[in-house]
């Protein structure tokens, strides 16, 4: 109509295109919120399978690894994140040396 202004479009932050009748415009995603992007992903070690499997990998080929050492690894590392584990297995790792030298007489 002549001297009557018009009704923009949907405009961006007007109710829209992009802003359903409920408020917020939608930004995409998921949903889930709360979690930081550059935050550091800490997996953990939840189950006893994923645990022994983790041992298993970090400790086969090295002298004096029994089953009872992986079990016993398994068992410690349960519950913590990779890093944590990695830790652990290095200390057991120290600790399988440090017998091997000693019965060596190093």
């Amino acid at each position: 109509q002549p001297g009557q202004r018009q009704r923009p479009e949907a405009l961006p932050g007007r109710r829209g295109a992009d802003r359903p009748a409920g408020g917020r415009p939608d930004r995409g995603g998921t949903g889930g919120g709360g979690t930081n992007p550059t935050d550091p992903v800490n997996d953990t070690l939840d189950t006893i399978a994923e645990a022994t499997t983790f041992c298993e990998n970090h400790l086969s080929g090295i002298e004096g690894v029994t089953q009872v050492v992986i079990d016993d690894c398994a068992n410690r590392v349960l519950g913590k994140t990779t890093d944590q584990a990695t830790g652990i297995v290095n200390d057991i790792i120290d600790d399988l040396l440090g017998g091997i030298l000693g019965g060596l007489g190093l």
